[in-house]
């Protein structure tokens, strides 16, 4: 193997023939490029050159990281994402779920297993940070007020439409909320303090709650405080369990938080 530094001339285009993941250490084992060469000169400081033509192959279990940082930098290409298999394949097993709705135990548990494998991908990723500040879309729970509301809506307001939760971790403030009726006129907001307290867990404690529509608004009293942790978070994509053992699935929502308006 050389372990001498390598100036070649590449270009910045190229095509990956093969990739090989380790999911039990993340680590990447095979890479191989093929670029087409221009006149750009790079390093290949700690890469395996096979000619200076041709292919560079990042071999014998080649640490990810450093991977990426070499596709990054040099090439200015996506950087590899072990996880996007399995975020892939939850996301296909919550389509057609109605939000959790319309899908039974079995797929529940089908769907918790993949949530376990995609949360071995944050073991030391941090869930608590400013990057969970925003409006989350929800895509699959399992809590069974939540889907009550989604299933049957509200009699004399409408059905479930949209439900979102907005996170502002600086503010300490949660909002859990469902619009109903045909055009999302209507609104129930539940109100909620907020405490980081670990990499990974929130603790929160409800303020409020209301309903509002275009005809009342009706106010209920604070009622309860739990936590939730953030099993998995990248910059779409958002799993949390809470204190009760139930699963939420989100996607950031296109609104800034700044620009959210809750009635």
């Amino acid at each position: 193997m050389l372990s001498s530094v390598h100036s070649i001339h590449i270009s910045a285009s190229f095509v990956v023939h093969s990739k090989t993941v380790d999911r039990s250490t993340n680590k990447l084992s095979q890479v191989t490029v093929a670029p087409k060469i221009k006149n750009h000169s790079i390093s290949t400081a700690g890469f395996h050159s096979t000619d200076t033509t041709g292919a560079i192959k990042c071999i014998q279990n080649r640490d990810s990281t450093i991977a990426n940082s070499f596709f990054k930098n040099i090439f200015g290409a996506p950087t590899l994402d072990p996880s996007s298999a399995v975020r892939s394949s939850l996301l296909a097993a919550i389509e057609g779920s109605d939000r959790g709705v319309a899908r039974g135990v079995a797929d529940r548990d089908e769907i918790e297993l993949l949530v376990d494998e995609l949360a071995e991908f944050q073991s030391e990723v941090s869930g608590t940070d400013e990057s969970l500040s925003g409006v989350w879309e929800l895509l699959w729970t399992s809590e069974k007020e939540t889907l009550f509301l989604l299933e049957k809506g509200i009699f004399r307001v409408g059905p479930a439409q949209k439900s979102f939760q907005v996170i502002d971790v600086g503010g300490q403030t949660l909002q859990n909320v469902i619009q109903f009726g045909e055009n999302s006129e209507s609104v129930f907001v539940v109100d909620s303090s907020l405490q980081v307290v670990s990499d990974k867990r929130c603790e929160f404690k409800f303020s409020g709650a209301r309903l509002t529509t275009p005809n009342f608004n009706f106010k209920i009293p604070p009622f309860g405080q739990g936590w939730f942790e953030n099993v998995y978070l990248n910059d779409n994509i958002r799993v949390a369990r809470d204190i009760r053992g139930d699963t939420l699935i989100t996607k950031r929502a296109s609104v800034p938080l700044d620009n959210w308006k809750s009635v």
